[in-house]
């Protein structure tokens, strides 16, 4: 029975309040017609319904707190201003389903900044958009993050991770990028399985100064498809696929223990070509390879040194 009109918003929350799903919240009469979201650190535990017709508009960049755990409901969407963004010391869940999901969008021309997921956080996005962000979604050593059925996309870095991120990232879809799919820096025995999707970014997977990152999924356009920098025992797993790159298929960097090189496949890939190689020691292409229709298959510099016995 309120009678809620002529108000610059029907209501304004952080995140640590919650209204009912019973609430009635009008979606015409009121100069914006959602639901404003603000500054504030919450400490509380509980949910962002969906309300027909409203969505989430995030104003000023908010926290949840080490104790706080916000929910967002399924088929919500939330809209953030120029570089506006979500801070998580405590947990946030986006369950999405198949039908509906989450969508994380700007609400101007202009990127907002990400969900930012700080050390010891925790995180589950299943079934989520993340679009139109300088950083989608930013990890920094928290205890656990899931993301899985997802689709990052228009950000400048979908995922950046750093300090031991070590993200669980499946059946997820990186693309468009303006920077990079996947940025994963100073993390050990990172993985990126097969089960993603990597295309059309200008860098697809790019890892860092981290100990033993592992590819497992294939990765399509842009300028590099995958970059090792700094990197110790970095592995690319048999049977992917890196193509139609217009810098460099797989790029080596400053990389020590590269040992064998084998049963990849690697075509129409410009620039550098197929497989490019610095100051990154010794190591061996297996014979097993594919490397057709690139610009080059082997590209090095004086501190790269091919064994006798590779394939190329």
């Amino acid at each position: 029975a309120n009678v809620i009109t002529g108000n610059d918003w029907p209501l304004t929350i952080d995140t640590g309040s919650f209204p009912d799903p019973s609430s009635t919240i009008p979606s015409s009469g009121n100069t914006n017609d959602n639901i404003r979201v603000t500054s504030g650190s919450g400490t509380g535990t509980g949910t962002w319904p969906l309300f027909a017709g409203l969505d989430y508009v995030v104003t000023e960049s908010p926290t949840i707190a080490a104790a706080g755990a916000l929910t967002i409901a399924d088929g919500n969407t939330l809209k953030f201003g120029n570089a506006d963004s979500i801070t998580i010391n405590g947990a946030l869940h986006v369950p999405g389903t198949p039908d509906n999901g989450v969508l994380f969008t700007q609400s101007s021309a202009s990127n907002w900044n990400g969900l930012h997921f700080q050390s010891g956080s925790t995180g589950n996005l299943a079934y989520c958009t993340v679009e139109y962000s300088s950083y989608g979604v930013y990890a920094y050593a928290p205890a656990s993050l899931n993301i899985d059925h997802s689709i990052l996309q228009y950000n400048t870095y979908a995922f950046y991770g750093y300090s031991n991120a070590n993200p669980v990232l499946t059946d997820n879809t990186f693309q468009n990028n303006t920077n990079t799919g996947i940025f994963i820096q100073n993390t050990t025995s990172p993985v990126i399985p097969a089960s993603n999707t990597v295309t059309g970014n200008n860098k697809g997977i790019y890892f860092q100064d981290s100990a033993s990152p592992q590819v497992l999924c294939d990765v399509t356009g842009g300028e590099t498809g995958i970059h090792f920098r700094n990197c110790t025992s970095p592995v690319i797993s048999t049977g992917v696929t890196v193509q139609n790159t217009t810098g460099c298929g797989i790029y080596y960097e400053d990389c020590t223990g590269l040992g064998t090189i084998n049963s990849l496949t690697l075509t129409g890939n410009a620039g550098y070509g197929a497989l490019r190689m610095a100051d990154s020691g010794d190591f061996t292409l297996g014979a097993a390879n594919v490397i057709t229709g690139n610009d080059w298959p082997l590209t090095i510099d004086t501190g790269s040194f091919p064994d006798p016995s590779s394939t190329i």
